[in-house]
């Protein structure tokens, strides 16, 4: 997407984001009326299922709503969850037919959800994707020393079962030539799986390996020291070697499998949530994956798959732009990418407030309900808080107008220009109480000056701050 066409797509969104949702209160109030009719839909089940595709992305809601938000009440939620999960983990279960392997010592979860016959099977992908908010939590906990009084019990109490059974398990069979099935009992390889299979487990690893490195791991690390990073880095490098680059567009496809096992089928939009975050992780661990390798996944959204609406976005079904986009409200893991585009952060901001169902306490999907956590979180990050306390201005004396900031006019009535004269970020106004109502990103990386139209007809008359980037403060003045 060029820089112009960036910056057009950012003024068609200015409005809704000036309506509803840019601010993270506001997906903070909707995740929390979401949360209040579905928290404990998933709570209490043993299934693998439910709780790799239902409670998994509630765990994860839960840390980015505390960081969005400060509030350890999420944090508290994450335990009740968490414990549930761990208390209601078998080694094999009390009824009905299953491998007489499950019968290793090791606790886990299963499910017969998938098996012709009805039988109950463990899944790598399964065990990946519900320990992997277990792990982020015990990563959480041991970086931050203000969370530890009262989280870092529970937290060694979640590593410990991870590392002595989850892992451990598949450790135990991880040469295992079973055959070439996606469950434990036929488990011949990981390179026998779809990528997002493998690329969750992966993921879960470089958590891991980096819990490992914590003062308070308090574990020998050398018993799984090499799985923890060798594994994740040979899983990189057949991911790698299967991207495909798309010239004209700056992109990348890729398979739903990996070239170990060829087929042409393309990776959807859900699934590529998995091996987006798999990438996103290993690039910040300095692994694997450049900037310029997430740039172009993110291309891959914003360019090959978006249907170029700028008032109701929706994505194809399949990386490489096929598809009706009947999932394109699967989005959670590819909203890390938008540090790397220009772009990507504005198109699932409007495709989520276009797509009222989404958002509605009626949705059933608890993937929906993280993506509204991780924008709570991501404005949060892109543009920070609102300043305690306001910049007053001299009785009687006009705003001094700072080098980065213009307005004209100013007074103004409905709206004004702002005129920024170079590329200082993103563009935040507040209210006269300190708070955030709105923020217009900062598009269009290539621009040394740009221009918007601030629109502030639908709040109330009074004087609003403005601050471009972590520049100064000018104060503009809405007239009734």
């Amino acid at each position: 997407m060029s820089a112009k066409w960036a910056w057009l797509l950012a003024c068609a969104t200015t409005v809704a984001l000036a309506q509803k949702g840019n601010e993270p209160a506001t997906w903070v109030e909707n995740y929390e009326a979401w949360h209040a009719v579905h928290e404990n839909r998933a709570l209490g089940t043993a299934d693998a299922a439910n709780l790799a595709w239902w409670e998994s992305y509630l765990l994860d809601s839960y840390v980015a709503m505390f960081s969005a938000t400060g509030d350890r009440v999420w944090l508290e939620r994450f335990v009740v969850h968490a414990d549930s999960m761990i208390r209601l983990a078998q080694d094999a279960p009390a009824q009905g037919s299953y491998w007489p392997g499950y019968h290793d010592g090791f606790l886990g979860w299963g499910t017969a959800r998938y098996d012709s016959l009805g039988r109950y099977q463990e899944y790598l992908v399964h065990d990946g994707r519900i320990c992997l908010p277990v792990a982020g939590f015990v990563k959480l906990v041991f970086d931050r020393p203000d969370l530890q009084a009262r989280f870092v019990d529970p937290a060694r109490r979640y590593l410990s079962f991870v590392e002595d059974n989850i892992i451990a398990k598949w450790h135990n069979g991880w040469q295992a030539a079973r055959g070439s099935g996606e469950n434990l009992a036929e488990f011949g390889g990981w390179a026998n799986l779809p990528q997002n299979q493998f690329l969750v487990l992966g993921e879960l690893l470089l958590v891991l390996s980096e819990v490992a490195e914590s003062p308070l791991y308090g574990r020998d690390p050398s018993v799984l020291g090499s799985f923890y990073s060798d594994v994740p880095d040979s899983m990189a490098r057949v991911f790698a070697g299967g991207l495909v680059r798309v010239p004209k567009s700056g992109c990348y496809t890729w398979g739903y499998w990996p070239v170990t096992r060829p087929d042409p089928r393309p990776e959807d939009v859900s699934h590529a949530n998995l091996a987006v975050s798999f990438c996103l992780e290993s690039s910040r661990r300095q692994r694997a994956f450049q900037d310029s390798t997430l740039a172009r996944m993110a291309n891959t959204l914003t360019r090959l798959m978006w249907n170029r609406s700028d008032s109701k976005p929706e994505f194809s079904t399949f990386v490489d732009g096929t598809g009706n986009g009947d999932r394109s409200d699967a989005l959670f893991g590819w909203l890390g990418l938008a540090a790397y585009s220009d772009s990507l952060l504005a198109l699932v901001t409007q495709a989520y407030e276009s797509h009222s169902d989404w958002t509605a306490p009626t949705s059933t999907s608890s993937s929906r309900a993280l993506v509204m956590a991780r924008l709570a979180d991501a404005y949060r990050q892109h543009f920070g808080q609102a300043p305690e306390t306001p910049p007053a201005l001299d009785e009687g004396q006009p705003p001094r107008l700072p080098a980065t900031l213009h307005a004209s006019p100013n007074p103004f009535r409905a709206s004004t220009k702002l005129l920024v004269a170079d590329e200082a970020g993103a563009v935040g106004i507040y209210n006269s109480a300190g708070r955030l109502v709105l923020c217009i990103p900062a598009y269009g990386v290539e621009r040394t000056a740009y221009s918007v139209v601030l629109d502030l007809s639908s709040f109330p008359p009074g004087t609003y701050f403005v601050r471009a980037g972590t520049g100064p403060v000018l104060a503009v003045t809405a007239l009734p």
